[in-house]
């Protein structure tokens, strides 16, 4: 669903990789096999990552031809010239892509010996020769195609001179080429990270502290992937198990970034995910070590077509902007709840309340909630405080008061026993908003014309019901609600809506088969459904090049990955079935890096994340908002940045800058299902 949001420019992140190669020059070595070139057919948008790496790689198949003795002299190789005939040093099969290079190398010989340095292309045709002599040598080479069976060779002539060839490296831009979880694995869980399939026939993992190899993985099958656009190959390293630092690095030279393995590889990242509500805060001053601002939006707000107002204090802000809907912070609540169910994490439940306590403002006394506290145009480049147009909520709608009854008797089970006094005020709450909800006939009103705001309400009023007679099942353990439920919504109709504007089917369904009656024909038929949904999903994720459980990328397609994630953790938590906890950690993997542009997605964590976030707080004090996580890419390209990305492949339409609204925002929406994964995975 297209949702208008703010606009504006476009930057261009452009880094150049190093590559180092140590080159041994011994004679008649095995030639390493040449890698073959992929269909014609690939396509390959790059994305340049945020900082250069420096790798030595050590070469083993050059040989020697013509007149001449080798002498290894201590770890020299020295050649001794019979003047016969001019002697070579070569190396074949080497991959070249298209790009620009630098060879640098030392000559030590005789002062002011001269010989030849050269690249042969594959059709054995000399495409650059150059002068070479004592001391360093630095040559500038530009390839203006991808060679795959390159020679590079240098050229002796002279009669007993003795020559050694040393400090050789290849400088060299490159695009991102093996693609990994950038924060990195716990020492149990699955390890894949995803290569582009022309990058080598072999990848070593290596040991940072001191450089040795590890693991090896030979590449395995070539799989096209649609949404990139290019050849790929699966790398599984998940027999290493030791904690440290590594990085991978191909058989061709390219390195991937840097990844940890430990056990609490995702601690910080979770504290700082779930850090973001508190950032997110309205109507009170919000004094954390990034985001900073005085209390804000704390008057009265208009209540829309009427003279009325009343006063809607606190909750999130919603994203980047400073609406707050009931539609999306009910999503949001469904996600902490639900790991606070899981975990226990007190942490939780004392962010959750703050948004709880502004649903109750929300709600007239009636029982019908109001569904969005926004001004008539979203506000402009200040902070919270400085926003001071005309607040104004929107009628009630019968998806705001299922939302609403929804998450508010979770809540109210949830907090029985830690706050008794809150929870008998939810649980009235949801009582009334349910007696609104019955009493009257199904609200659908649209977003008024002159507002310019988000409207979240998508789904069928099936799906309202099922989710409001579902909540207040779990928070009453009354079956009328249950078979009220299933008639609003028959089993077979029930699917898994994960995606992010959809209302809390799939966790309400989870909160019954986790503490429903395992006998009773509801829960055979509802178990059924649910267990063939997430195993369709866990295909899904195993069949996609990428490892991903997603094959649109969406407005928000960042937090569409992580919904499905959640929705295989709770397929873990329901059936036991590693496989789920595989799947989920392959998908929050895509999160973190193993994607095609090797990007991080979430700010301050991995080698490459994003910079110029869309939110306004952040851009206008210039600071990092470390834990967020932004939409990610968007392939219907809804902002005036992405437009101008005609040609890039789905997984591709990205754009790291502030203007590009529907790939770099941030959402309570986003980090909710980030703190959901989080918690189960760490």
């Amino acid at each position: 669903m297209k949702i208008s949001r703010h606009k504006s420019g476009f930057a261009t992140l452009i880094t150049i990789i190093t590559l180092a190669m140590t080159l041994s020059l011994c004679g008649c070595q095995n030639v390493k096999e040449a890698q073959p070139s992929p269909s014609a057919t690939t396509q390959s948008e790059t994305q340049e990552t945020s900082k250069a790496k420096v790798e030595i790689v050590p070469y083993d198949y050059f040989k020697g031809e013509g007149n001449g003795e080798n002498y290894a002299k201590g770890s020299d190789e020295i050649i001794k010239l019979s003047g016969k005939e001019p002697y070579s040093i070569y190396s074949d099969n080497l991959y070249l892509p298209k790009g620009a290079y630098e060879f640098t190398f030392t000559l030590k010989a005789t002062e002011g010996y001269t010989g030849y340095f050269e690249i042969w292309d594959d059709e054995d045709l000399l495409i650059e020769s150059a002068i070479i002599t004592t001391g360093t040598n630095t040559i500038d080479f530009t390839c203006e195609d991808d060679l795959y069976s390159a020679q590079i060779r240098f050229r002796f002539s002279g009669n007993g001179q003795r020559i050694t060839i040393g400090d050789f490296f290849i400088q060299r831009e490159r695009s991102v080429a093996i693609f990994v979880d950038q924060v990195g694995y716990k020492p149990n869980s699955r390890k894949c990270a995803i290569a582009k399939f022309d990058q080598g026939n072999y990848f070593d993992v290596i040991d940072k502290s001191n450089g040795e190899v590890v693991l090896t993985v030979l590449n395995s099958e070539m799989v096209y992937s649609e949404d990139a656009k290019e050849y790929v190959s699966k790398l599984d390293f998940s027999d290493l198990e030791k904690s440290g630092t590594y990085y991978i690095r191909s058989s061709y030279g390219y390195v991937s970034e840097d990844f940890v393995i430990s056990a609490d590889v995702y601690d910080e990242l979770y504290s700082d995910a779930l850090t973001f509500f508190y950032r997110q805060r309205c109507g009170e001053d919000v004094q954390s070590e990034d985001i900073r601002h005085e209390i804000c939006h704390n008057r009265s707000a208009m209540i829309y077509g009427t003279s009325e107002a009343f006063s809607p204090y606190g909750g999130w802000h919603d994203a980047g902007d400073y609406g707050r809907y009931i539609e999306t912070g009910a999503k949001a609540l469904r996600d902490l709840l639900g790991a606070y169910i899981i975990s226990g994490d007190e942490a939780i439940l004392a962010e959750a309340r703050y948004e709880l306590e502004f649903f109750l403002t929300m709600q007239r006394s009636d029982g019908g909630v109001y569904d969005k506290v926004v001004t008539k145009n979203y506000a402009g480049e200040v902070l919270p405080q400085d926003d001071t147009a005309l607040l104004y909520v929107i009628s009630p709608k019968s998806s705001s008061s299922a939302n609403f009854i929804s998450v508010i008797s979770t809540a109210a089970k949830i907090y029985k026993d830690t706050d008794p006094d809150f929870s008998a005020l939810l649980y009235e709450a949801a009582e009334r908003s349910y007696d609104y909800l019955y009493r009257n006939e199904y609200q659908d009103e649209a977003m008024p014309s002159e507002f310019n705001a988000g409207n979240y309400n998508t789904a069928a009023k099936e799906y309202y019901y099922y989710i409001a007679n579902m909540g207040m099942w779990y928070m009453s353990e009354n079956e009328d609600y249950l078979k009220e439920a299933f008639s609003a919504l028959s089993i077979d109709d029930i699917k898994l809506h994960t995606l992010y504007y959809d209302p809390l089917v799939l966790f309400s369904s989870f909160l019954y088969l986790l503490e429903g009656d395992e006998t009773s024909s509801y829960y055979k038929k509802l178990d059924q459904v649910f267990k063939d949904q997430v195993y369709a999903l866990l295909y899904e994720l195993e069949a996609d090049p990428y490892r991903i459980s997603i094959s649109d990328y969406y407005w928000g397609s960042c937090g569409m990955v992580l919904d499905e994630a959640a929705a295989l953790i709770m397929g873990h938590i329901l059936y036991g079935d590693d496989a789920f906890l595989f799947g989920a950690q392959e998908d929050l993997d895509y999160i973190l890096g193993k994607n095609s542009l090797g990007r991080s997605y979430v700010v301050g964590y991995g080698a490459n994340y994003p910079q110029n976030i869309h939110h306004r707080i952040a851009h206008l004090l210039n600071v990092e908002y470390k834990g967020a996580l932004v939409g990610g890419p968007d392939e219907v390209k809804e902002d005036p940045i992405t437009m101008a990305m005609s040609a890039v492949a789905d997984q591709k339409v990205y754009a790291d800058d502030y203007n590009s609204y529907s790939t770099n925002e941030v959402s309570i929406i986003y980090n909710s299902a980030l703190v959901f994964v989080l918690n189960y995975l760490k």
